[in-house]
């Protein structure tokens, strides 16, 4: 999307989506909160539950992560009809810049390798640009699934901070 106008106070926003490959996307937001509180927001458990997870409010999040490298995740998403469940591990975490963790379905195949996914944060004058890149896409199909997935997520996290 780029940045352009966003609220009524006329502050920019950014929004960005990319398909780097098709194997791969990048999206890029501005969440108005210190990086210091965005880092936290993906790193802590309890923060964690509070908004991740898709937009539609019928839906609740359990989780359970030891966000420490080499520590484990397990995200499950609760809806009206459906659950899903997915897992992985911290790779890397470097405090308020870079956090890096493997992404896998619990219901995958097996044999079925997990994608990776890496979030950047930075500062910016109106709060923290946060960018993610998921990569490791075996079928085109689901890169753009998890994109939308994201976005979704995204929203949900620009709400809870708006909301805090």
């Amino acid at each position: 999307m780029g940045i352009g106008p966003g609220s009524a106070s006329g502050i920019a926003r950014i929004r960005r989506r990319e398909i780097i490959s098709e194997h791969t996307f990048e999206t890029t937001r501005l969440i108005r909160a210190p990086i210091e509180e965005v880092f936290r927001a993906w790193t802590d458990e309890s923060m964690l539950a509070k908004w991740f997870g898709p937009q539609d409010s019928d839906w609740s999040c359990r989780i359970e992560a030891d966000a420490s490298v080499g520590g484990k995740y397990r995200f499950e998403l609760i809806g009206p009809e459906d659950r899903f469940v997915v897992v992985g591990e911290y790779t890397e975490i470097v405090q308020n810049e870079r956090l890096v963790f493997s992404w896998k379905w619990e219901t995958a195949q097996e044999g079925e390798k997990p994608t990776n996914v890496e979030v950047a944060f930075a500062s910016h004058q109106n709060g923290t640009e946060v960018k993610l890149t998921h990569s490791g896409f075996t079928l085109t199909e689901a890169a753009a699934q998890h994109e939308d997935g994201w976005g979704k997520v995204f929203n949900r996290l620009e709400t809870f901070f708006e909301n805090n």
